[in-house]
């Protein structure tokens, strides 16, 4: 939005596989007051603001903090291109390890 800019200041080389990071540092202030006891929410903002976690560990925390999820969560399409490039790395990866086995 407006002049948002986000540099990715860390890299990891895994193989051949370069991967870019970045630090991201959580802000309690605004998921405390967004997230009182007994809040209700839609699974798929809460699945974002829990930073992407599974749906099964998005419900565990609702409960635990006995958040009300509201609605179903939609596919997301960060986290569906974050897999897809995992498993293309996954596939390089093995094919190294199965050639250098042989």
């Amino acid at each position: 939005k407006d002049n948002f800019e986000m540099k990715f200041d860390r890299s990891f080389m895994i193989n051949d596989c370069l991967i870019p990071a970045i630090e991201i540092l959580p802000r309690f202030d605004i998921a405390s007051v967004a997230l009182d006891k007994g809040k209700h929410i839609d699974a798929t903002k809460l699945h974002a603001m829990l930073g992407h976690a599974s749906e099964e560990t998005m419900r565990k925390t609702a409960k635990f903090f006995d958040w009300k999820i509201t609605g179903t969560l939609e596919k997301c399409s960060d986290c569906g291109l974050a897999k897809s490039k995992q498993k293309i790395c996954q596939k390089h990866m093995w094919k190294e390890v199965h050639e250098q086995v042989r």
